[in-house]
């Protein structure tokens, strides 16, 4: 099975994974919301209905990673690594709340996770600045204490290289954006530059740490048979690694 192929798989096992998962809690209500009229909400603002969130986020920046990689605007694609890692970080934060019991730092994630500052149109501007906001670090350090070191690192680190290389923009990391024949910037995408190559494989490691979230989440919602058969396509995903484009 060629590379896009496993693409359209792995997409669609992860949509499905999303749809079986949320089928089990209540769905969101459609409630007022100033700005739109309506919005829909989930009336319990809990772990599974967070991690539900979380999980269709990775599904949608995995689907933008790829276009962005087909289109070679590989330095927006390692940009949007940063959303892939801290999403799929999230994941593994919840899912072993879950799991392994709810501490105060999850409470205080959810309290600002499902902090709603624009919708309430009577209040001030400066009430709206002041929105919590979620600490990474403390994300960082619950992974850190409570999951095997090498685990968590060989689930995020690899993503988050990339995330952190295509973050920095840097005038040598936008240079790499400067050649051709006249040379000037290639802004309609890179794909005739070899040497950015590497970052088109990265699209695959993407995929390779992605789909460990969606194992670690059916776990967490204990569907134990949707875990073993996502960890199956995982471990399959792993031994038909391709070689350099």
């Amino acid at each position: 099975m060629d590379r896009e192929k496993l693409y359209d798989y792995l997409l669609g096992l992860m949509e499905h994974t999303v749809h079986r998962l949320e089928s089990s809690i209540a769905p969101p209500k459609p409630v007022a919301c100033a700005s739109m009229g309506y919005a829909y909400r989930y009336a319990e603002e809990g772990m599974t209905q967070a991690i539900i969130q979380k999980l269709a986020r990775l599904v949608s920046l995995s689907r933008a990673s790829r276009v962005l990689h087909a289109h070679g605007l590989a330095l927006e694609q390692a940009a949007i690594a940063r959303l892939i890692v801290e999403s799929q970080e999230d994941v593994f934060f919840l899912a072993f709340g879950i799991l392994q019991g709810i501490t105060v730092v999850h409470k205080k994630y959810l309290y600002a996770f499902y902090f709603a500052d624009g919708e309430d149109e009577l209040r001030t501007y400066t009430e709206r600045k002041g929105r919590p906001l979620i600490s990474r670090k403390d994300v960082l350090d619950y992974l850190a204490e409570t999951i095997s070191p090498n685990a968590i690192k060989a689930a995020t680190t690899t993503t988050r290289q990339i995330a952190s290389n295509g973050m920095q923009e840097t005038s040598p990391f936008i240079m790499e954006m400067y050649g051709g024949d006249p040379p000037e910037f290639q802004m309609n995408g890179l794909l005739a530059f070899q040497p950015l190559r590497r970052l088109y494989d990265d699209l695959w490691d993407y995929f390779e740490r992605v789909i460990v979230s969606f194992i670690v989440a059916a776990r967490a919602f204990g569907d134990n048979d949707l875990a073993d058969g996502i960890a199956s396509v995982s471990q399959y995903f792993e031994r038909v690694r391709p070689g350099p484009w």
